[in-house]
C-alpha cells in the first residue's frame, strides 16, 4: 500500500504541473543598455545636484510606467549614486535602489533572454556598489563580497575589466591597511599596461602608486606618478594630473628632498585655490605641506596648515591623523593647554566616526533583513497563489486522474508480484547453491580420503622394497646405497604430502571450491600451486612437493597471477592471505 500511494501522489504533482505550466512572457532589452566601459568609482559626473536627482527620479518613474528598461537601469544606479554622496547619503536607499536593479536582473535572467547583456549589467552593478559600499560607507566586508560577486562574469580575455576588479579589491585592501597583500594583486597588472584603455590605466597606475606610497616605497610610486603626469598631459586628463602632482611632492619628501617638496606643493597650491570645487586637493596639500614644515622644524607653519586641512569637512575621517600632527606640533613649542583641547577634539571626531561607522553597519544590516524579509513574503504570497491555481484547474483533471490511478494501481500489483515472484526463485537458487556446495565437499573428502589410502599404500610398497634392497645386498654386495637414499626421499616426500593432505584436509577444505568458483579458468594443477602458496610453501618447497623444478613453481605463479588479474606490486601470496 506504500507503494501505491507513493506512486499515486507523485502521478499526480507531475500531471498537474505538466497540465497548468503557465507561459512565460519574453521580455526584450536594448542591446545598447550598458557599453563595456566601466565607469571608474570617483570620476562620474556629480550627482549632488537637487534638480539632478528629481530628474533622475521622474525618469526612472516613466521608464516603469512604458518598461523602458534602459532607462529604468540607468535610474537605479543614478539614485543609488546620488545617495551616496556626501551631501545627501542614505544608506537605506542606496540598498533599496541597488536590490531592485538586483531582482530586475534576476527577474530577466529566469526568463533567459539577457545573455552577454545580462552579464555586462550584472557586471557594471556590482563592481559599483562595492566601491560605493567601501569608499563612500566604510563597509569594507560588503563591498569586497560585492566585487566577487561580479568576478564570474569577468570574461577571461577581457583585461579592462579584470583590471579594475583587481584595482578595486586592491584598494579595499588598502583601506583596511593592507598595503603589501594590494601590491601583491597589482604587481602582476602593472607590468605591462600597453593593452589597456585610457581610463583603466590611469586607474591601475594611480592605485598602485598610492600603494607603493603608503607601503614607504617612495621611489616606485615617484616613478608612477610622473607617468601619470606624462599620460594624462598627453591626453588632457585634469583630474589625474592634479592628482599625481599633489602626491609627487609626497613622494619627494619621503626621499628626503623636502626642499623641492615645499616648492612643489606651494606652486600647486595657488592653482588649487583658483578652483573653488577641488576641496580634496586642498585637503590633501594642506596636509602634506603641514609635514613638510613640521620636518624642517618651522612648526608655527605647519600648525598653520595642519589648521587650515581641518576646514575641509570633506574629509572628516582623516581629521585623527592630522591632531596628531597638531598634539605633535604644540609638545615641541610646549604648549600644552592647547594639547589638552586638541585631544579633547579628536576623541570626539573619533567618537563621532566611529558611531558613524556603526549607524551605517546597523543601517545596512537593517535594510537588508528588511529587504529579505520582505522577498521571503512575496515568494511565500506567490507560492500560495500558485497552489491554488493549481488546485482549481486540477479538478478538471478528475475524471483522467482516475482512470491514470487505476491503471497505475494494475501496474503496481503486477509489478509486485513479478518481484516476489522473482525473490523467491533467487531465493530457491541459493538454496540448491548451498546443497550443490556441500555436495561438493563431500565428494572431495572422500576424494581426499581416497588419496591419502593410496598415498599410505605407496608408502607401505617403497618400505617393502627398500627392505629387500637391503636383503638382496646382504647376499649379493652391490653398490645400491644411492637407491636407498632415493627410496628414504620418496618416504619423506610422502609424509609431507600426508601431512599437507590433512591440512588440507582440516583448515581449507572450502578453499579450492571458492577459487574454482571466483576463477574458473585455473586449472586443476593451478589450483594445487595457489593452494601449497597459501598454505606457506615456499617456492623450494612447493617444488619439492609437486616434484617439479623451481622455475616452473614461478612461471606458475606468475601466470596464475594474470590469470587472477592482479596489480603487479601484489604477490600471490599476500593476495591469497588476506582474501581467502
Amino acid at each position: 500500500m506504500k507503494l501505491i500511494r507513493y506512486l499515486i501522489v507523485n502521478f499526480s504533482s507531475f500531471f498537474i504541473l505538466l497540465y497548468f505550466l503557465p507561459g512565460i512572457s519574453q521580455i526584450t532589452i536594448d542591446s545598447s543598455v550598458y557599453s563595456k566601459k566601466y565607469n571608474t568609482p570617483g570620476l562620474h559626473k556629480n550627482v549632488n545636484d537637487s534638480l539632478y536627482y528629481q530628474k533622475e527620479l521622474t525618469s526612472l518613474k516613466e521608464a516603469i510606467t512604458f518598461s523602458d528598461l534602459k532607462k529604468e537601469f540607468r535610474g537605479y544606479q543614478s539614485l543609488a549614486k546620488y545617495h551616496s554622496q556626501i551631501n545627501h547619503k542614505n544608506i537605506d536607499s542606496v540598498i533599496y535602489y541597488f536590490d531592485r536593479l538586483e531582482s530586475k536582473i534576476a527577474e530577466l535572467t529566469k526568463d533567459g533572454t539577457l545573455d552577454a547583456i545580462y552579464k555586462t549589467v550584472t557586471l557594471n552593478h556590482y563592481l559599483e556598489k562595492g566601491a560605493i559600499l567601501s569608499t563612500n560607507f566604510g563597509l569594507l566586508e560588503e563591498g569586497l563580497q560585492s566585487y566577487y560577486k561580479a568576478y564570474p562574469f569577468i570574461e577571461k580575455d577581457d583585461i579592462n575589466f579584470g583590471t579594475v576588479f583587481d584595482v578595486l579589491r586592491a584598494q579595499n585592501h588598502r583601506q583596511q591597511k593592507h598595503y603589501g597583500k594590494a601590491i601583491q594583486i597589482l604587481k602582476p597588472r602593472i607590468q605591462d599596461t600597453t593593452s589597456l584603455d585610457l581610463q583603466q590605466r590611469l586607474l591601475l597606475l594611480k592605485e598602485t602608486a598610492k600603494c607603493y606610497q603608503l607601503y614607504n616605497r617612495p621611489r616606485q610610486s615617484y616613478q608612477l606618478h610622473k607617468d601619470i603626469i606624462t599620460i594624462s598631459e598627453k591626453n588632457k586628463d585634469t583630474s589625474y594630473l592634479v592628482h599625481a602632482k599633489n602626491e609627487i611632492s609626497y613622494d619627494l619628501f619621503l626621499l628626503n628632498n623636502i626642499k623641492e617638496a615645499i616648492l612643489m606643493a606651494t606652486t600647486l597650491r595657488e592653482l588649487y585655490l583658483q578652483q573653488s570645487n577641488n576641496k580634496t586637493a586642498l585637503f590633501t596639500n594642506s596636509k602634506y605641506l603641514g609635514k613638510f614644515y613640521q620636518k624642517t622644524g618651522d612648526i608655527d607653519t605647519a600648525i598653520i596648515y595642519y589648521k587650515d586641512a581641518l576646514t575641509y569637512t570633506i574629509e572628516t575621517k582623516q581629521f585623527p591623523h592630522v591632531y596628531d600632527q597638531l598634539i605633535a606640533c604644540h609638545k615641541a613649542k610646549g604648549n600644552y593647554t592647547i594639547i589638552a583641547d586638541l585631544y579633547e577634539e579628536k576623541e570626539k571626531t573619533k567618537d563621532t566616526l566611529a558611531l558613524n561607522d556603526l549607524n551605517q553597519h546597523i543601517a545596512y544590516k537593517k535594510i537588508t533583513n528588511k529587504l529579505r524579509d520582505q522577498k521571503t513574503h512575496n515568494i511565500a504570497i506567490q507560492d500560495e497563489n500558485s497552489i491554488l491555481k493549481a488546485e482549481a484547474k486540477a479538478r478538471k483533471l478528475y475524471i483522467l486522474f482516475l482512470s491514470l490511478i487505476l491503471g497505475l494501481l494494475l501496474t503496481s500489483l503486477l509489478v509486485y508480484k513479478k518481484y516476489y515472484s522473482q525473490k523467491n526463485e533467487v531465493k530457491n537458487l541459493k538454496k540448491n547453491e548451498e546443497r550443490l556446495l556441500r555436495e561438493t565437499i563431500t565428494l572431495r573428502e572422500n576424494q581426499l580420503e581416497v588419496s591419502q589410502l593410496k598415498i599410505e599404500e605407496r608408502k607401505t610398497m617403497m618400505i617393502d622394497l627398500k627392505d629387500e634392497i637391503k636383503d638382496l645386498n646382504t647376499t649379493h654386495p652391490l653398490d645400491l646405497d644411492p637407491i636407498a637414499t632415493k627410496i628414504d626421499h620418496l618416504l619423506d616426500s610422502a609424509d609431507c604430502s600426508l601431512s599437507d593432505s590433512e591440512k588440507i584436509n582440516d583448515k581449507d577444505i572450502n578453499f579450492k571450491l571458492r577459487l574454482e568458483i571466483l576463477y574458473p579458468q585455473l586449472s586443476r594443477i593451478e589450483i594445487r600451486y595457489c593452494l601449497l602458496t597459501k598454505m606457506g610453501k615456499s617456492i623450494r618447497e612447493t617444488a619439492d612437493f609437486l616434484n617439479v623444478s623451481e622455475n616452473t613453481v614461478k612461471t606458475a605463479r606468475t601466470r596464475i597471477k594474470k590469470k587472477m588479474k592482479l596489480a603487479p606490486s601484489l604477490t600471490l601470496k599476500t593476495y591469497l592471505k588476506y582474501h581467502f
